[in-house]
């Protein structure tokens, strides 16, 4: 596939999975995306989509796995996020995501994996990320996250996979 992604697809409103990764789609991810109520897995991974994540992903509360790693996304990531609490995968990498992580993702106690390495992310690690008790990977590299790992790290006794290298981080 090349170009924008088909509007057509926005339409589709009973669609619980959208597979569209590795492909070559330029553009937007359209706001028509809140639509489609049922969606539980949206996958675009390794394309050329630019602008940033629209906040009407928020609206997809069936939404167990977002995988938007490997584009040219831009922006913060949308508060709007903290509404998904259904969610275990968050796959937003990769890209040229800006601002900090939000602390909401805290709320999020369903995560399972994490993946905000490869990006521009700025501040701290929220000590919320503490709360994510079925969290088994948590994967920030390669951004530019400063002051300590929170203690309450912890406390993610399901946590298998730890990266944090190449970030600004103090501490012992």
């Amino acid at each position: 596939l090349t170009g924008p992604i088909p509007s057509q697809l926005f339409e589709l409103s009973n669609l619980e999975g959208i597979g569209l990764s590795f492909n070559e789609l330029t553009g937007t991810i359209p706001s028509q995306l809140g639509r489609l109520a049922s969606l539980e897995f949206f996958t675009a991974t390794h394309n050329n989509l630019t602008a940033t994540i629209p906040t009407q992903l928020g609206q997809l509360t069936e939404l167990v796995g977002v995988y938007l790693q490997w584009n040219y996304l831009t922006g913060t990531i949308p508060t709007q996020v903290g509404l998904l609490t259904q969610l275990e995968d968050l796959y937003l990498g990769g890209n040229s995501l800006t601002g900090s992580i939000s602390t909401q993702l805290g709320e999020l106690t369903a995560l399972q994996k994490i993946y905000l390495g490869d990006s521009n992310l700025t501040g701290t690690i929220p000590t919320q990320l503490g709360h994510l008790t079925e969290l088994q990977m948590l994967n920030l590299r390669h951004n530019d996250l400063t002051g300590t790992i929170p203690t309450q790290l912890g406390e993610l006794t399901a946590l298998q996979k730890l990266n944090l290298h190449h970030n600004d981080l103090t501490g012992t």
